[in-house]
């Protein structure tokens, strides 16, 4: 209503609120269903972005798992090694630059180079049971005399050749930054175990940095922004310990706050949490992302991908939408004008047609090639226009005729009263002298005369009452069909809104079968666990759809029920109204016939009137036959004189109706 409002409808031109309809019921679904399929595609790409970077994640934490395992496995075989063994004692308990001291240095470094890297490891350092250094091949690495003692007591080189020693099995260590090294590093440790199985010395793997970084920098899948990060817990504080695809300095230069709203991603991961979602990445843009943990190196690893790129299938397909509906709109917009200015145009013809007839111009002409509804309006606006124009044409030739007979019959009345005056005079004398004797008869004539005027008067008003009775009639009869004719489209509406309502009952059960299969969808997607998530959201929207439809078929229901009952009232109405046209129509025809009665009666008692007359005008003679002449010639005069003045009052009331009739007449333009 407020929008209704907003533009002003009720002021709206016809033309103007069918386009506006016809561009609501074109354009309100449309919208509706691209707000829809734009939203399951944006669900859909996103769930499918998700699943495929949990495919991602979990390839890459299982071969670094088997990284890892690789590195362990080589581990324990070379601590295994018996001359590996035998050459660790040799430099723990010889001297320094002796000949056995020197051999088994030279065999350990061949080893060192031969098949260390073979194993997937860079360099190699031998510590003895004590942790002190017996051999490295990592240039400027100062570890000291002793791992448990020298400078990097604290590092998590040592730490990792504890572990060796408690656990006795390979271990893998933190990466970790050491001074005099370019980059982090990790290490393998493991005990060297005699063939007796006494613990000879602990030996430290270098792992190849750059094999195991080119299992996260690997993008395949991911796009251009796609990226890994790959993070390890320090305190609060998770540093990045893999480079990133945008920032290859980012190992432990860039990091996150444990709680911080960067990086949640690599946060959940080191919770050891497995999941997926939209966040926010250490960058701070909103990515794409999916994340799991890796045990055995202790990181924390997220694939993730810029949510734009992840998304542009949808935005694009957004785009076209928005092209397709500005595609339908621009013929809607047309199609709708050109429907509504068929409609309004012949209307607003016969609405300026009438309101000049209605100001008296009845010049104007009006007609339709058109056989639709609006054409046969137009053709009978003018068809009664020239009915209506003939009409008074008739009148104003009529009053014409009847100005000139009125202007006759008073000069007619004029004379014969100039006439009249002068018998009357001559009479009087004569009349004075038999006044006497015909008092009693005038008297009684006059009496007479009364009736029968009287008489008359009442048979020309019962005419006239029969006559309006006559034109009541027929109105009432023309007022009776219309009923019946509102009454019958009235029963066809209630029809239709029976249909209606077989077809809201329809919709329901649509709405209910959707809503039971979207129950079962959920079910079923319950059971699928994690792979049935999406399924389950789709399967609650759907549900919510199927509510709201049934929603709003209810509310379809309630006003097609208040519509129906409102035409049933309409329909008991017209039929009441019907009834009293109809008793009125019968009341009328008798209230005829009475007048026709009246009339008869009238009729009948004229004669008796004159047969009365008759005999007192013998009795009169009878009795004064010597005054007979001179009553009959006073009478006559007399007579005459008061048709005369009847006449002219008449007259004079023609007058002032003709003029009146032509002052209504004189405000039409034929």
């Amino acid at each position: 209503m407020s929008l209704l409002k907003g533009i002003n409808y009720q002021n709206r031109s016809l033309a103007q609120r069918l386009s506006f309809w016809f561009l609501f019921l074109v354009i309100t679904p449309l919208l509706i269903s691209s707000l829809v399929i734009d939203r399951i595609a944006i669900e859909s790409i996103h769930h499918k972005t998700i699943q495929a970077m949990e495919v991602n994640v979990k390839q890459k934490a299982l071969a670094l798992e088997s990284f890892a395992f690789e590195r362990t496995t080589s581990a324990a075989v070379i601590g295994r090694i018996d001359e590996l063994a035998q050459d660790a004692e040799i430099l723990q308990f010889s001297k320094t630059g002796s000949p056995e001291y020197i051999a088994a240095k030279r065999r350990i470094r061949a080893f060192s180079d031969y098949f260390v890297p073979a194993q997937g490891f860079a360099n190699l350092i031998v510590f003895c049971p004590k942790g002190y250094n017996l051999f490295q091949t990592i240039p400027g690495f100062n570890i000291g005399e002793n791992i448990f003692q020298g400078p990097l007591k604290d590092s998590s080189l040592a730490a990792s050749v504890r572990r060796s020693h408690l656990l006795i099995q390979p271990v893998i260590s933190d990466f970790s930054v050491y001074s005099g090294i370019a980059e982090p590093i990790a290490f393998t440790t493991a005990p060297i175990i005699k063939e007796d199985g006494h613990i000879a010395g602990y030996v430290a793997l270098q792992i190849d940095t750059h094999k195991l970084f080119d299992i996260v920098t690997n993008y395949d899948g991911l796009g251009s922004t796609g990226d890994t990060i790959v993070g390890a817990l320090e305190g609060n504080h998770i540093h990045i310990v893999a480079p990133m695809r945008n920032i290859q300095m980012a190992p432990f230069k860039v990091g996150v706050e444990r709680g911080d709203h960067r990086g949640i991603g690599i946060q959940h991961a080191m919770t050891g949490d497995m999941s997926g979602g939209e966040v926010i990445n250490v960058e701070g843009r909103s990515v794409l992302a999916s994340w799991a943990y890796v045990p055995t190196f202790r990181w924390g690893i997220s694939v993730q991908q810029d949510l734009n790129e992840a998304m542009h299938i949808a935005y694009e397909q957004r785009k076209v939408m928005l092209m397709v509906i500005l595609g339908i709109m621009l013929p809607a917009l047309l199609t709708a004008l050109f429907v509504s200015r068929s409609i309004s145009r012949p209307i607003a013809t016969a609405v300026e047609t009438t309101e000049k007839v209605a100001a008296g111009d009845l010049t104007v002409s009006i007609k339709s090639i058109h056989q639709d509804e609006t054409g046969k309006l137009l053709n009978a606006v003018g068809r009664m226009v020239d009915h209506l124009n003939s009409l008074i044409s008739q009148v104003r030739r009529s009053t014409q005729d009847l100005s000139i007979t009125a202007l006759s019959l008073s000069k007619m009345s004029q004379t014969q009263n100039e006439q009249v005056n002068k018998l009357s005079f001559t009479s009087t004398d004569i009349a004075n002298a038999t006044k006497l004797i015909s008092e009693t008869s005038e008297d009684l004539l006059q009496t007479m005369d009364g009736i029968t005027e009287a008489a008359d008067q009442t048979g020309t008003l019962a005419n006239t009452g029969k006559t309006a009775l006559s034109e009541l009639e027929v109105t009432m009869g023309i007022l009776s069909d219309a009923t019946k004719s509102i009454s019958a489209r009235l029963s066809h509406i209630d029809g239709r809104t029976k249909g209606i309502d077989r077809m809201t009952n329809t919709i329901n059960k649509i709405a209910d079968q959707t809503n039971l299969l979207s129950l079962n969808a959920s079910i079923e997607a319950e059971k699928a666990g994690e792979y049935g998530l999406g399924f389950a959201v789709l399967a609650r929207e759907i549900r919510r759809l199927a509510d709201q439809t049934a929603e709003a078929t209810v509310d379809i229901d309630q006003i097609v029920t208040e519509m129906r009952d409102a035409v049933l009232g309409g329909v008991v109405e017209m039929e009441q109204f019907s009834e009293k046209v109809n008793r009125s129509v019968i009341d009328a025809s008798l209230i005829g016939s009475q007048f026709t009665d009246i009339i008869n009666h009238v009729n009948a008692l004229l004669p008796q009137f004159v047969v009365v007359h008759d005999g007192m005008r013998l009795q009169s003679s009878e009795a004064h036959q010597i005054s007979d002449s001179m009553i009959e010639l006073t009478n006559s005069a007399r007579i005459s004189l008061e048709a005369l003045e009847q006449t002219t009052t008449a007259t004079h009331k023609l007058g002032e109706a003709i003029n009146v009739l032509n002052a209504e007449i004189a405000q039409f333009k034929l």
